[in-house]
């Protein structure tokens, strides 16, 4: 039986270590290992983060992802919706800490190119 597990992404465009660590921080807090916790350093705009990805080619279905806030995977509203609805037809979740909209609603097909 597979085993669902946590996992936590951090990005940060700052080259200070601060905005990273409070972010690693706070997804232990949150109970995510420090070994589930993927972190980018640079801008969200491009989607072609090395951590990003890397933590893209191990989540599996079932397994959910805690970020800080949406704009932690992506400042374009397009690339987020693209990512998130990558994520749910693998059965991935996302919970973030601060107030969001509501995106667990299935999106329609087609919205998101």
């Amino acid at each position: 039986m597979s085993q669902f597990r946590l996992f936590g992404y951090a990005r940060s465009a700052s080259s200070s270590m601060q905005q990273i660590n409070d972010q690693v921080n706070w997804l232990m807090k949150h109970g995510v290992k420090p070994e589930d916790i993927y972190a980018d350093k640079g801008s969200g705009t491009a989607m072609e983060r090395p951590a990003l990805g890397a933590l893209q080619r191990t989540l599996q279905s079932g397994d959910t992802v805690i970020v800080e806030n949406l704009s932690r995977l992506a400042r374009s509203p397009v690339d987020l919706m693209e990512l998130l609805e990558g994520w749910a037809s693998r059965g991935i979740h996302v919970v973030t800490i601060e107030k969001q909209p509501d995106l667990s609603v299935a999106l329609p097909k087609g919205w998101v190119r």
